[in-house]
């Protein structure tokens, strides 16, 4: 009997592996336990969670460093060049989309670069500059993702206020390369060590 029960349990455990290996892409573990977002596994999904903003700031913050770990999407050229010459309302669509999917991941990256960045680097222009790629992708993730028009306007908006809030990246930059030349010891003609 005993033997009987291992050797069905060894086939359900071989037909279960051979079922995940066949899926077009891995399950995480909260869509296996019904947590995903969209319609419903076991109801969940009808129901909201009220959470602080505090805990909402931490769970983005975990978010990024979870997408800083996710690859950049590279886009050539002519890609750009086809999506520009007709600009059409689904075509603005699509690169709404797009932008709202990729610029978190490289917001991420960019604010983990400086904060993994080795001790003797960390000085407050670029704690400031981190500071600032962190809020790009608080904000954008806070934004609505854009499905029409006045969604894709209000993500033009998010959008414009990044690009002045970046605009000061280069300049924090040289002052915090000054800085750290001043606080190392080093003259223009020095190579660092």
């Amino acid at each position: 009997m005993a033997v009987v029960a291992w050797a069905l349990g060894r086939y359900a455990f071989r037909r279960r592996f051979h079922l995940t290996r066949r899926c077009s892409r891995p399950f995480s573990f909260g869509q296996r336990r019904g947590f995903q977002l969209g319609k419903g596994v076991y109801g969940v999904h009808d129901q909201s969670v009220t959470i602080s903003k505090q805990r909402y700031q931490e769970l983005l913050v975990a978010e990024a460093t979870q997408m800083a770990q996710v690859r950049q999407t590279s886009v050539s050229i002519e890609l750009m060049r086809k999506f520009g010459t007709n600009p059409t309302l689904d075509t603005l669509l699509k690169s709404a989309r797009f932008l709202y999917k990729e610029l978190p991941v490289r917001y991420a990256i960019r604010a983990k670069e400086f904060e993994l960045a080795p001790s003797w680097i960390k000085t407050q222009p670029f704690k400031q500059i981190s500071d600032m790629y962190m809020q790009c992708f608080l904000d954008l993730r806070s934004a609505q993702e854009p499905n029409s028009a006045r969604a894709e306007e209000k993500l033009c908006e998010v959008l414009s206020s990044h690009k002045e809030r970046l605009a000061l990246v280069i300049s924090l930059l040289a002052e915090g390369a000054t800085e750290l030349k001043s606080k190392r010891g080093l003259t223009p003609g020095s190579t660092p060590l």
